[in-house]
């Protein structure tokens, strides 16, 4: 065999060689192959989308953006302002609650009244029902009238409140003692006529109470 053999057969050795690697070529399925498509899809779309943006939508949203930002920081601003005077008027309730003790009227010292006797010649005027208001306390609602533990009061006992023979309201016994008594006053009862009890009312009991 001479060279020129030798070497025909050498390239016909090569092209063999050649084409077994081609046709030992992994294959890729169709299935791989969408798959693959389908990934790349996924992961283009959203900066095409990005890109398709035109800037002058992004510049509104943008905008709208920082209105939202700065009606938040207003309203942020007045919550703080509100939440400042609520605390100066927590303050200043309890200021008052501390000095309210200090600023209460006195209750007054009552002694005994003294009864006027008629001009001579006259009839002594038969008594009025009821008990005489000598004290009105607006603050905690509350009246002292003459009637005593001398006039058989039980505590507890509901009376009629009468200004001019007119009944106002009603108030019931708290406290009882010689020659004065104590009637919380039943705010309920005064309804809206738009009178208080003042001195001078007169507290009659029911003695069915």
């Amino acid at each position: 065999m001479n060279f020129h053999t030798q070497t025909i057969h050498a390239k016909r050795r090569k092209r063999n060689e050649l084409s077994d690697s081609l046709d030992k070529r992994p294959e890729i399925s169709l299935y791989a192959f969408m798959k693959l498509i389908f990934s790349f899809l996924i992961f283009s779309l959203p900066l095409m989308a990005l890109r398709a943006t035109p800037p002058e939508i992004l510049e509104a949203e943008l905008q709208e953006l920082r209105l939202v930002l700065r009606s938040l920081r207003t309203e942020n601003e007045q919550l703080r302002s509100r939440n400042e005077m609520m605390r100066e008027e927590i303050i200043r309730l309890r200021r008052l609650l501390t000095e309210l003790p200090e600023t209460l009227p006195a209750e007054p010292t009552l002694g005994p009244i003294a009864p006027v006797a008629p001009p001579p010649g006259e009839p002594e005027p038969a008594p009025l029902p009821g008990f005489d208001v000598i004290y009105v306390n607006p603050t905690w609602h509350y009246v002292i009238f003459e009637g005593g533990s001398e006039d058989g009061l039980d505590m507890g006992k509901r009376g009629r409140i009468l200004r001019d023979g007119v009944e106002i309201g009603t108030a019931a016994i708290t406290a009882i003692q010689a020659g004065q008594s104590v009637a919380d006053i039943n705010l309920d009862s005064l309804g809206g006529r738009g009178q208080y009890p003042r001195e001078g009312d007169r507290l009659m009991f029911i003695d069915s109470d």
